[in-house]
Order: structure tokens, then C-alpha cells, then sequence
């Protein structure tokens, strides 16, 4: 459903009027307007997307090791990452301060207990990992699972007293259980410390794919996405100063309305936009890289 601009170089808005969309369970708010456009890139697989200080939007790739960096104007940019260590695919990406990010993994080894953040800096022409962080099992209380990990990777900018210049906050796709709901467990780190906190989910089906952060009274306030086949939701909640069991809002719900059911799996915002990245490579390519632009 919605417009497509085929030719990838321009924008075309979806004013949305309707509720349809996934029947299961019943569909939220829709966007007030989507706009789709195509990534010419030769990288496939793109999972993750942030925005630095300059406005520019950057993703990066599961496997291919690589950036890509999409300005506001211009043709989007492959950036080689050198440094990951193997077996490890690369899940999110989120900006932490000038040419530094944190990227977040997955890896099949079933015996782990831990995921991995690597610390990336950007060069002159190519990206390189420069330190890393380990995200304890034990402090989120869950059991590694193959292929599940860092799905999702959020930064704010604050003081802080360690090597971290704020507050990091990670996703997993991992699900826990309690009381009959589902929630996905977040790992908070700050000050040198992790916590915890449990976000409960809205669907039967559906984990978190990707974070965005920023700091408001009060806290953190933080959107989601919640996907799985037929879900594309985007969740809204804030996170305090200690840990906790939080229900979020549905923000808005895409199931339906982007191009082909996209496997939504990158979220930054700019302003009161969503911004979305599609992973088009599920063991083969299925599509083109395809960014969303909403405004719930």
C-alpha cells in the first residue's frame, strides 16, 4: 500500500485516513502521513539507524561490513567497518558524539553471557572499532538464544563519570515472561553501571527491533519499534532513574502500509518525524533498501 517513488531520487507523501491495517491484534493509530523512498546502495541487509550531530542519518549493515551514511541531500555513502570481530552480525547503530558510535550485536553461540557494543569511530575514509562493552545475561535475566541480541541501541548525551559521555541503552529481542504478558527487556547503563527494565509488549507475536532516545523532564523519552510478520508497530514510553516495569503507548501503527510489509528494523527521529530503515535480506535479498519517513 501507500505511494513509492520507484526512481529513488525524491519523496512522495501517503496522507493516511483510514484504520485498516494488521487484524491481529486490532490496529492502532495510524500516520498521519508516510513517505517511502528506495536507498541506492550496493549494501544489503541495512539493520539499525541513527542521526548524527549534523543531521545526517546514518545505518549500518548485518553483514556486509559497512556504514552507509544518507544525507539530507546527495546519494547515501558506503563507509567500510573494519574491526568486527567474526561471528558477530551487527544489529544497531545509534550516534553517540562526534565521529563515535555504538553498535550493537548478535552472534549464533547459544553458550554466551553476554552481547557485545562495539565503540566505532569514524575516519577519514573508512570505520573502524575502537573499544567495546560488554551487556550481561545475568543482569537482564534472561538465557542467550541463537541469533537474538542487540536489537536495538539508543544514546543521550549527558554527564557522566565513565568513559560513557551519557546514558546507553540497549534492546533485546529476547522476550520474558511474567504474569501472562510479554515483555522485552532493556539494559540501561550509566555512570559505569547497568539496570534494567522490562517493557511490556502489545502484541502476541511482536519484539523490539530498534530504539531512539532523548532526555526530557523526568527521564528518557524513548520510541520503539515493535515488529514481527504483520506488526509494524512504533511504542512510546519514558524511562525514570531506577528500574521498572513500564507499559508504553501505542505512538502509531504502520502494519499495512509500507511497501511489501517491511522488516522495519531502524528508528531515529528528527523533530517530531519518525524515520525508519527497512532490512530488505532475509537469507536472500527480498527488495530495496527503503527508508520511511512518518508523522504520527
Amino acid at each position: 500500500m501507500g505511494v513509492f517513488d520507484r526512481g529513488g531520487t525524491g519523496w512522495a507523501w501517503l496522507l493516511v485516513a483510514c484504520g485498516c491495517g494488521s487484524t491481529e491484534p486490532p490496529p492502532g493509530p495510524p500516520p498521519t502521513r508516510l513517505q517511502q523512498q528506495e536507498i541506492a546502495t550496493s549494501v544489503d541487509g541495512l539493520s539499525g539507524l541513527t542521526t548524527d550531530g549534523d543531521g545526517v542519518h546514518w545505518s549500518i549493515a548485518e553483514r556486509d561490513r559497512a556504514l552507509v551514511t544518507i544525507p539530507p541531500e546527495g546519494r547515501p555513502r558506503r563507509v567500510p567497518l573494519r574491526g568486527v570481530p567474526d561471528g558477530l552480525d551487527t544489529e544497531s547503530i545509534a550516534w553517540v558524539e562526534g565521529a563515535r558510535f555504538a553498535v550493537g550485536t548478535e552472534s549464533m553461540d547459544e553458550d554466551r553471557t553476554s552481547d557485545v557494543v562495539l565503540v566505532v569511530e569514524l575516519g577519514a575514509d573508512e570505520a573502524r572499532v575502537v573499544g567495546q562493552l560488554e551487556v550481561p545475561y545475568a543482569m537482564l535475566g534472561i538465557e542467550a538464544e541463537e541469533n537474538r541480541g542487540v536489537e536495538g541501541i539508543a544514546f543521550v548525551p549527558g554527564v557522566s563519570t565513565n568513559e560513557w559521555p551519557g546514558t546507553l541503552i540497549v534492546a533485546m529481542e529476547n522476550v520474558v515472561e511474567r504474569g501472562g504478558r510479554r515483555y522485552a527487556p532493556l539494559g540501561v547503563y550509566a555512570d559505569g553501571r547497568w539496570r534494567r527494565a522490562l517493557v511490556a509488549l502489545s502484541t502476541d507475536t511482536g519484539k523490539i527491533a530498534a530504539l531512539d532516545a532523548r532526555a526530557v523532564d523526568g527521564g528518557i523519552e524513548v520510541r520503539a519499534i515493535e515488529r514481527h510478520y504483520g506488526v509494524m508497530r512504533v511504542l512510546g514510553f519514558t524511562l525514570g532513574p531506577s528500574a521498572e516495569t513500564i507499559t508504553p503507548t501505542l505512538v502509531v501503527d504502520l502494519a499495512g502500509r509500507v511497501r511489501g510489509d517491511a522488516n522495519l528494523e531502524g528508528l531515529t527521529r528528527v523533530g517530531d518525524e519518525l524515520w525508519l530503515i527497512a532490512d530488505n535480506h532475509h537469507g536472500r535479498r527480498t527488495g530495496p533498501n527503503l527508508l520511511v519517513r512518518v508523522v504520527p
